[in-house]
């Protein structure tokens, strides 16, 4: 692609687009006489092709959409699922408290899937590094294809093995292991005096099992999260659906000594 093809915002063969009106949006991988069949008619990739982000098209049935270039969130909500995910209303909480940004060297014990992996790589940027362990072959089949799909790959060491320990020195540490307490005190010595971390604990068992090993020289609190949807449209506010209430307790730590 050209430069001048890039600023302009210029959709070619291949591009992903996501096509937006109020109600609905479709994420769609562009392909010369392509069309998609929708409840809102019929959408063709050739009104795509060679415009620019920002244009707006017709469907058959004369829906208008707005076309634009899908960023991160978008194509976060689409990626591959396979093990339960940490959920993103806990997920965004563990980011802050970790205060996880630009050029900081986090530590992933148990990608999953790939979702939180993604994200941290992500938020770390070019300068930043995320060390991903996953034992399973399938799963981390599936997080290097999310990774590649986001292109975050080269963000990522992903290790196809246990951890148990590492010579290597982290900023933080993402924990979300059916039995961390086996590993938890590697994984604060793996961190820089001050570095962060976080333990993933679905069950109040694993809670009261932690609070007997906490290690010395750490700081220390657990929290859960609860997160309801609010309808707001002209005239009209309701709340969405259920409550999502608890998902898993978060614990996060800090090292002192």
């Amino acid at each position: 692609m050209l430069l001048s093809d890039y600023m302009s915002g210029e959709f070619r063969e291949g591009d992903l687009a996501l096509l937006l009106s109020r109600d609905v949006e479709f994420l769609v991988k562009l392909e010369k006489g392509r069309e998609l069949h929708t409840h809102l008619g019929k959408i063709s990739c050739d009104d795509i092709l060679g415009g620019r982000e920002g244009d707006v098209i017709t469907t058959s049935t004369s829906e208008k959409l707005l076309v634009v270039k899908p960023d991160f969130q978008d194509k976060l909500s689409r990626i591959r699922r396979g093990p339960q995910i940490i959920h993103p209303k806990d997920a965004y909480q563990i980011i802050r408290y970790l205060s996880i940004g630009p050029g900081r060297e986090v530590l992933e014990v148990g990608g999953g899937s790939g979702y939180m992996t993604c994200i941290l790589a992500y938020l770390v940027g070019e300068n930043g590094r995320v060390v991903s362990y996953e034992k399973r072959k399938d799963f981390s089949k599936i997080i290097k294809r999310n990774l590649d799909f986001l292109g975050l790959s080269d963000r990522v060491d992903l290790r196809e093995e246990e951890f148990r320990s590492t010579d290597e020195k982290f900023d933080a540490a993402v924990i979300d292991v059916g039995n961390p307490f086996e590993i938890i005190e590697k994984v604060i010595e793996a961190l820089k005096p001050g570095g962060r971390f976080s333990l993933y604990l679905p069950t109040m068992d694993q809670l009261v099992n932690l609070s007997r090993i906490i290690p010395e020289g750490v700081k220390i609190s657990a929290l859960e999260t609860v997160e309801r949807k609010i309808s707001l449209s002209k005239g009209k506010v309701k709340p969405m659906g259920k409550l999502i209430g608890h998902t898993a307790y978060l614990v996060i730590g800090r090292r002192l000594f």
